[in-house]
């Protein structure tokens, strides 16, 4: 899955780096919470020159592992997400098509 959320720029964007831990924090929090999952996992990393997280979440005690990427493109962030029943994971399949996407 792929979505993306456009923001106001006098909200967030890519340059104010003084609060986008805040910002990927609270964003990550959302996440977790409208699984009601457990974070096992954030990585900070960069596609292209914009900043991402990528999180692993325990989702339905145990049944399964959300893998997802946040990047934050300018004012637009941007999720790809892959879904991997537990006993299946880390599966490369999912890790593959995250780590495939890039930005312009």
């Amino acid at each position: 899955m792929i979505m993306e959320t456009e923001y106001p720029d006098s909200t967030i964007h890519s340059d104010k780096k003084e609060i986008l831990d805040e910002f990927f924090s609270a964003s990550i929090n959302g996440a977790v919470k409208n699984v009601n999952g457990k974070l096992i996992k954030e990585t900070r990393g960069l596609t292209g020159i914009y900043p991402n997280r990528t999180i692993e979440v325990d989702y339905q005690n145990g049944l399964a592992v959300i893998r997802m990427r946040l990047i934050l493109r300018k004012s637009r962030m941007i999720m790809i997400q892959t879904i991997t029943n537990t006993q299946n994971y880390p599966n490369s399949s999912a890790t593959s098509f995250v780590d495939s996407f890039g930005l312009k």
